[in-house]
Order: C-alpha cells, then sequence, then structure tokens
C-alpha cells in the first residue's frame, strides 16, 4: 500500500502517534499528507471491518497523534488538520 512513518510513539495506554521527520520546513506538506493518508487507510479498514463480519483482518486502534518533527522551524504549532508540527530543538532533554 506505500504507507510509511518514520517512527512510532506509543504510550503504556497503548495510544500511539505516527511521526515524520523532516529537515526543511518546505516538506511539511507533504509529511503533513502523507500522514493524513496512513490515517485515513486505518479508518477506511476499520469502516470494512465493522461493516462486514466476514472481513478476516483485525481492527486497528487510529493514531492519537500526528507528527511531523522538523529541523528548521522557529516555532511548534498545529496544522488545520491537526498534524502538530515540532522543532527538533524543543525534543532535547
Amino acid at each position: 500500500m506505500g504507507f510509511e512513518a518514520d517512527a512510532v510513539y506509543q504510550a503504556a495506554d497503548g495510544q500511539y502517534g505516527l511521526i515524520e521527520i523532516k529537515l526543511g520546513a518546505n516538506r511539511i506538506p507533504e509529511a503533513e499528507a502523507s500522514l493524513l493518508r496512513f490515517k485515513q487507510a486505518i479508518i477506511k479498514h476499520n469502516e470494512k471491518a465493522f461493516s462486514n463480519p466476514d472481513h478476516p483482518k483485525p481492527v486497528y486502534r487510529e493514531p492519537s497523534a500526528l507528527i511531523v518533527i522538523c529541523g528548521n522551524v522557529p516555532m511548534a504549532y498545529t496544522t488545520e488538520n491537526g498534524v502538530h508540527i515540532i522543532p527538533i530543538g524543543c525534543l532535547k532533554e
């Protein structure tokens, strides 16, 4: 299917976030679109599983957060689509 994320962070309660890592801010829209496609694929899969009792595949938990870590953005923000953009400098210690 071609879906991937650079990293996955999973909390002890099973919630997880999909993470893309980009060096330049010009790559944020691409990373955001990729994460949103990944989440939408999970949603569509689950809808199909719930609507068909003979569906042979499991149901997947949706990601709790979609995150892009970027090397050169000046501050953290959240896009209109709910994707969190985080400067790499915010991750120290």
